[in-house]
Formats: C-alpha cells, sequence, structure tokens
C-alpha cells in the first residue's frame, strides 16, 4: 500500500517516526496497516495542512 503525501521534506522529517516503511519522494510505502505509524501520519498530516493554509501548494506538481 501507499500513502501519498507530495511533500518529501515533510515526510523526510518524520521518517523515524514512522515505523516499518519505505518512503520514495513524497510517499510512504508499507505491506500492513499495522507497520505505519498512525500518530506519525497524523503529524504529517497537520504540518501539510498548516503549509496549504499559508497558501503552500503541493510540491509534487
Amino acid at each position: 500500500m501507499a500513502l501519498y503525501i507530495c511533500e518529501g521534506e515533510i515526510v523526510k522529517a518524520h521518517l523515524a517516526q514512522l515505523g516499518k516503511v519505505s518512503c520514495g519522494k513524497g510517499c510512504i510505502r508499507f505491506k500492513r496497516i499495522g507497520d505505519l505509524n498512525l500518530s506519525a501520519v497524523e503529524g504529517i498530516l497537520k504540518d501539510v495542512l498548516r503549509l496549504r493554509k499559508q497558501g503552500i501548494g503541493p510540491s509534487c506538481r
């Protein structure tokens, strides 16, 4: 499975907390949902939302 974030720097900042995953430039790949630290994903999503509220669009365009 994969979760596409399109904000590679934010993903990198949370990488150590994500769990048993592999990451691309803006995606997080995992085999089972249990391999993924959902608290870390929540932190990533909050950081991305903060950027969007500042008017900063996705870096993967």
